[in-house]
């Protein structure tokens, strides 16, 4: 008998510790009101989501999972412990509370393109402040109205370095010009024409090492790109 309880306590201990491992998520984006960008997701939880409706979701091991209706059902769980989840939830209900969430998105990951076709390694023309690009991927500069034709001009703040920027009718995103070197802390000046005031911004390189848009997206935050964050942790299933 003593023998059958011990074996019953080892038991419901290995439940506890599996649950105790087991990660949880975090609510980068929702249609539905109860769902709050930065709300942790406990494991088990049983989520309804309407026919039409989207949750995105980014679990303690930083891998998105994207959820559309109709579903009803408490998805699996993530792997590894909660720092993650703990350090992205802070930061995404603190980023909600100051910008809003992002719009509708289609794709995935590092090529997501927003409904404004703003990717999240694409640099602002209008933003001042920090901006963050990929380390060794191709570098771009994004426009809101597309139009019509658009030029400009970048250059990088204590050199020579200028190049000239175009964007065809209809395109938003044109190539960051080969003449201005992409430095990591380096300061550039944008100037569009037709505005009158040129957007000053700095550059933070996301190291390659990073192992998921999770860590990814938590080390753009500290940095101060959170739109971009945000933006790199939705898509698509």
């Amino acid at each position: 008998m003593r023998r059958i309880t011990l074996l019953a306590l080892a038991f419901a201990l290995s439940l506890f510790a599996g649950g105790a491992l087991a990660g949880q998520f975090v609510v980068v984006s929702s249609s539905e009101a109860q769902w709050k960008p930065g709300q942790v997701v406990a494991t088990g939880v049983v989520l309804d989501i309407p026919a039409g409706g989207k949750l995105t979701l980014v679990g303690s091991d930083g891998k998105t999972l994207v959820i559309r209706g109709p579903y009803k059902g408490a998805p699996k769980p993530p792997a590894g412990g909660n720092e993650l989840a703990d350090k992205l939830s802070k930061m995404l209900s603190a980023s909600a509370a100051d910008t809003g969430t992002l719009g509708a998105t289609r794709t995935v990951g590092m090529a997501t393109v927003s409904s404004d076709g703003r990717t999240p390694f694409s640099i602002s023309s209008s933003m001042t402040g920090t901006q963050c690009l990929a380390t060794g991927a191709p570098a771009q500069i994004w426009r809101g109205a597309a139009s019509r034709m658009a030029t400009g001009s970048l250059m990088r703040v204590g050199s020579s370095e200028q190049g000239e920027l175009r964007w065809p009718a209809r395109e938003r995103l044109t190539a960051w010009p080969a003449e201005v070197a992409v430095q990591d802390g380096g300061r550039y000046l944008l100037r569009v024409q037709g505005r009158s005031q040129p957007a000053e911004f700095q550059i933070k390189l996301v190291p390659g090492n990073l192992p998921s848009d999770g860590h990814r997206a938590l080390w753009m935050m500290e940095q101060g790109c959170a739109d971009q964050a945000r933006l790199l942790l939705e898509g698509e299933d």
